[in-house]
């Protein structure tokens, strides 16, 4: 256990995720981390090879390493050659087909950036045809629980698709809140047929980068006002 401390995406958006890469900026007791309503998983029971989807491509991985976690506890190691999108698979990033946000603020999870990496997120829901995508509200935040600038950190491609600038060495959340709107302003999500404005279910998180390696770990569900 660790310590109690804390729509289909086209090439164009790969291309558009690689301009903007450098631009930087089992449920367990809630660590020390208000913003954290419940962690949904903090990958210590999760075994250390972890189903992902494109996982025949050659290249990318997404394994669970001892050592790669917050607070050198065990976390999702990825790896990714280039351009890519790398999806784990539900029931083992969520331990279940679905997460079920329609009762917190949204979701949040750690990160571990070695090189200055750009990385975008998008999900897919039985409640919508086609990937919810990040708005602009996404929120970044220090290992420290300090909140950055988001205008800082979140840059928008021509084509609408959002990225989130890490810097070199960042340790810190990820915090996509889960508020919806139909172009992503002042929003967590963005989906061109939004007709509310709050996503309460997601079936799979998609994670893009244009290339680089980085951990995740502590998954949880985030809250607004602790």
């Amino acid at each position: 256990m660790k310590t109690k401390t804390l729509s289909t995406l086209l090439l164009g958006s790969a291309v558009a995720l690689v301009a903007c890469a450098f631009t930087s900026c089992n449920s367990q007791p809630v660590p020390e981390v208000s913003q954290i309503k419940k962690v949904v998983n903090d990958f210590e029971k999760t075994p250390d090879a972890i189903p992902f989807w494109p996982g025949k491509n050659k290249g990318p991985d997404c394994s669970v390493r001892n050592g790669n976690g917050y607070k050198q506890s065990r976390g999702i190691h990825m790896i990714y050659p280039g351009a890519q999108i790398v999806s784990p698979e539900s029931n083992a990033f969520f331990n279940a087909p679905e997460l079920v946000t329609s009762d917190a603020d949204g979701i949040m999870f750690w990160i571990y950036t070695p090189k200055p990496l750009g990385v975008s997120l998008s999900a897919d829901s039985k409640e919508v045809s086609g990937r919810y995508n990040i708005g602009d509200g996404v929120l970044v935040m220090d290992e420290k629980g300090q909140m950055l600038d988001s205008k800082k950190c979140v840059k928008k491609a021509i084509n609408g698709q959002r990225t989130i600038g890490l810097d070199a060495g960042f340790k810190g959340w990820i915090i996509v809140p889960n508020t919806l709107s139909k172009d992503g302003t002042n929003s967590g999500w963005m989906h061109g047929n939004a007709s509310k404005d709050k996503v309460s279910q997601l079936s799979s998180l998609l994670i893009w980068t244009s290339g680089g390696e980085f951990d995740i770990d502590m998954l949880g569900l985030y809250q607004e006002k602790p």
